[in-house]
């Protein structure tokens, strides 16, 4: 009888450990959570995104064009830096892995595939602006950048609607991800 009650104390002290350690991952959780929606309003603040009269998005009040060829470089290229700059920190705040690293240089960032290009790194980078570069690998980094916001998308939940712009896509994110009410 000794060794089935120490058996049952032993028990009630591993339940009162896990219901512990369980309080302690929530706690921990939370104050995760709660660290996120900070930063992400901060991003929001640093990079507002705004719906133009014109109906297209803009990025620190700069429009980003679905036509990307309708605006001048300076402009267009302006725009993909802060949106790469955008979804890299997203990805880091919220802890998404992104399939193509994204290259923060303001407006000469670019994107590089090394899963499809390999090794090969003079082959690997595609540049988000026009100038100096294929009009094909521009479209290229622009996809891949697409993918990425996606990808953001995918991995919080929240559906990806290919009728919209990457902006508004974002802003669906962070809807998502700073209104508690939104499911």
């Amino acid at each position: 009888m000794d060794s089935v009650a120490a058996e049952a104390e032993g028990m009630d002290k591993l339940k009162g450990e896990a219901a512990a350690a369980r309080d302690a991952y929530a706690r921990t959780q939370f104050l995760l959570e709660a660290r996120q929606t900070r930063l992400l309003a901060e991003l929001q603040s640093i990079y507002p995104l705004q719906l133009l009269p014109n109906r297209e998005w803009a990025i620190r009040g700069l429009e980003l064009p679905r036509e990307m060829l309708s605006k001048d470089d300076e402009h267009v290229s302006s725009a993909l830096g802060y949106t790469a700059h955008l979804v890299l920190m997203l990805s880091k705040y919220l802890g998404v892995p992104l399939r193509y690293q994204i290259l923060f240089y303001s407006s000469r960032s670019a994107i590089r595939d090394e899963v499809r290009d390999g090794a090969n790194a003079s082959n690997n980078t595609y540049y988000l602006f026009r100038r100096g570069v294929e009009r094909e690998r521009f479209e290229s980094a622009v996809l891949m950048l697409q993918k990425n916001c996606d990808q953001l998308l995918a991995a919080r939940g929240v559906p990806y609607a290919p009728e919209l712009s990457m902006l508004a896509n974002l802003q669906n994110l962070f809807v998502h991800e700073m209104d508690p009410r939104v499911v």
